[in-house]
């Protein structure tokens, strides 16, 4: 295949889209005719992007293939679920062994491949099913989806990887151009960035461009873009690179979901590609008046990025006391057994008036909870129903 564009004298460029079960994205192909007539199937013209290049660091991005697949899942079921699950894991990566504690979970397989069944948690009812990148490389495109898809089932995911793959004969750019806009304050749905660069020996090991935060202080939403050819070893820097975002928690099951029940594909780029966004800065406060970077309206060209957003659940009195049982009280609990005091004394002590500890003023979100605990103090006292005003 030839490569080339305006600035090096080629023609026009297109791409053409094919769903095949490899699921790749697009395949670049160069085109003879002049742009207005170029011709792309209606099928896939959807996600054609344009493509061109017009010689700067950062005009674009270049591939003559992509392709997407899922690369990690964690999901958690009823803890009776357990026996089948474990079936269904030795169906695909054989026979399980014994393996060590991990998380909250007391009871633990491995399999052969990495993933592993866990089980007997804290709250004693749910069991965790996890599936490295790995493991569903070593499945083939419909084994894999079919493990995801049956993993999903009564189920929750609470981690749920996609990675887009883009190749190239020369080199792919997508990291220079997000590293590069990340520096000019075009990055928009996260804060926080971070370079990655290892070199060994004067030779260039690693390199990529992490954003975002994972765990508690995060969105949801770990996005991590790298040379996939340089850390496998198989291709010369910038020929094969990888997009890839981690959700996690509400966030991975509401992308789980989407993935699972309608065209795999086109759900999952969008979800990819909604993940960040790179815009120019023009002053205009709102994001969706500010015009996208042009590398960017390539690469997401023919899909409408879908955000995905982690909503905050409300606080009730019957979820707040769950979470003091299981994250509160047994510290406190374990404080009255070693100095013999009751409870009720260690909180009086550590939270009493003399404690010195801040009373923080009522605000809005627990107003209906302090509602919920007077309706819940009055039934007690009147369990009849007469509840006096």
């Amino acid at each position: 295949m030839e490569h080339g564009g305006p600035a090096a004298g080629g023609g026009c460029w297109s791409a053409k889209t094919t769903l095949r079960p490899s699921c790749p994205l697009e395949r670049s192909e160069r085109m003879q005719s002049s742009p207005a007539q170029v011709h792309v199937d209606p099928l896939v013209s959807e996600l054609a992007p344009r493509f061109g290049n017009t010689g700067g660091k950062c005009s674009t991005v270049h591939w003559e293939e992509r392709s997407i697949t899922v690369d990690w899942i964690r999901v958690t079921h009823p803890e009776e679920e357990r026996e089948s699950l474990q079936r269904l894991l030795e169906r695909y990566f054989g026979e399980a062994f014994e393996s060590g504690r991990r998380w909250f979970y007391t009871q633990a397989v491995r399999f052969e491949a990495g993933p592993m069944l866990l089980w007997e948690s804290r709250s004693g009812n749910t069991c965790c099913v996890d599936v490295n990148g790995s493991a569903l490389a070593s499945l083939d495109w419909h084994d894999r989806m079919a493990l995801v898809r049956q993993l999903m089932v009564g189920g929750r995911a609470t981690r749920f990887d996609l990675a887009v793959d883009a190749k190239h004969g020369e080199r792919v750019g997508l990291i220079d151009c997000m590293l590069e806009s990340c520096f000019r304050g075009e990055l928009c749905g996260a804060r926080v960035f971070e370079p990655k660069d290892r070199y060994r020996s004067g030779e260039l090991e690693a390199y990529g461009v992490n954003i975002g935060r994972r765990g508690k202080n995060g969105s949801g939403r770990y996005v991590r873009c790298y040379d996939k050819g340089l850390e496998t070893g198989t291709e010369a820097a910038g020929r094969w690179e990888r997009l890839e975002v981690e959700f996690t928690d509400d966030c991975a099951n509401e992308v789980a979901i989407a993935v699972c029940s309608g065209d795999f594909a086109r759900a999952a780029f969008a979800r990819v590609c909604g993940a960040c966004s790179f815009r120019e800065v023009t002053g205009q406060g709102a994001i969706a008046r500010r015009p996208m970077k042009e590398w960017w309206a390539d690469w997401t060209s023919g899909s409408l990025p879908r955000e995905t957003v982690a909503r905050r659940q409300e606080t009730t009195l019957r979820s707040f006391i769950s979470w003091t049982s299981s994250a509160v009280l047994p510290t406190l609990a374990r404080l009255a057994d070693e100095t013999g005091e009751r409870i009720v004394d260690v909180i009086a002590r550590a939270f009493g008036d003399e404690s010195g500890v801040r009373r923080r003023p009522l605000f809005g979100p627990m107003r209906p909870m302090l509602a919920e605990y007077r309706r819940w103090v009055a039934a007690v006292e009147h369990p009849a129903g007469a509840v006096p005003f």
